[in-house]
């Protein structure tokens, strides 16, 4: 799907992850929140019509260089692998299908 970025920057101290899910679950949402982590990793949590259909993280931190060609490994993992104490120092990027 073609996404749009509907929230950026949230700051990981002001959002409890478990309730932003509780929300897009209800509102059917389709698209994907970004969990920065403050050691550059990422994780992906994938939603379509409010179910969460996967759930990945980068395997190490991610450093993208327009330059050259990067290869990015994912690795498939649960809700567990995002420890609420890395969220707090997280970031959130929420994008929506369109």
């Amino acid at each position: 799907y073609p996404v749009k970025a509907v929230y950026k920057n949230l700051a990981g101290d002001f959002i409890y992850l478990s309730t932003l899910i509780a929300k897009l679950k209800r509102e059917f949402f389709t698209g994907y929140i970004e969990i920065i982590f403050k050691n550059k990793r990422k994780g992906f949590i994938i939603f379509e019509k409010g179910s969460i259909k996967a759930v990945i993280t980068t395997k190490n931190k991610v450093n993208i260089d327009i330059k050259e060609e990067t290869i990015i490994e994912l690795v498939p993992s649960g809700l567990e692998i995002i420890e609420p104490t890395h969220l707090k120092e997280a970031q959130f990027n929420i994008f929506q299908a369109i």
